[in-house]
């Protein structure tokens, strides 16, 4: 019986809590974002392989890209990031995506 109340008020917090966060949201179906960085894994499993990243030199220059490897950082072509990678080795895991023009990036990186 005790268990049966618990769970009913954790059903009730969960519903509740859907509501207060779909309330947060509830003006911002306009929101523009943009894409920050795409990390990269290369290797046949999780377990194994390199992973590296890219991020996009915000918010100096948005059309320049740097490609984070290791201790190493240079200047990645957008072709290359965006290449159809079907059947490679090198395929991207995460993408990063920010409010557009929020401010919150402000990409880290070396002359290469």
């Amino acid at each position: 019986m005790y268990l049966e109340r618990e769970l009913a008020a954790l059903r009730q917090e969960v519903a509740n809590l859907k509501l207060e966060l779909e309330d947060v949201w509830k003006g911002e179906q306009l929101v523009e974002y943009e894409l920050t960085s795409v990390f990269i894994h290369r290797g046949s499993t999780p377990s194994w392989g390199h992973y590296f990243f890219y991020a996009r030199n915000l918010p100096d220059n948005p059309d320049q890209w740097f490609k984070y490897n290791d201790s190493n950082v240079s200047i990645a072509q957008k072709d290359d990031i965006f290449a159809d990678t079907t059947g490679s080795t090198a395929n991207p895991y995460l993408l990063v995506y920010a409010r557009k023009g929020s401010g919150v990036v402000h990409t880290v990186n070396r002359q290469p």
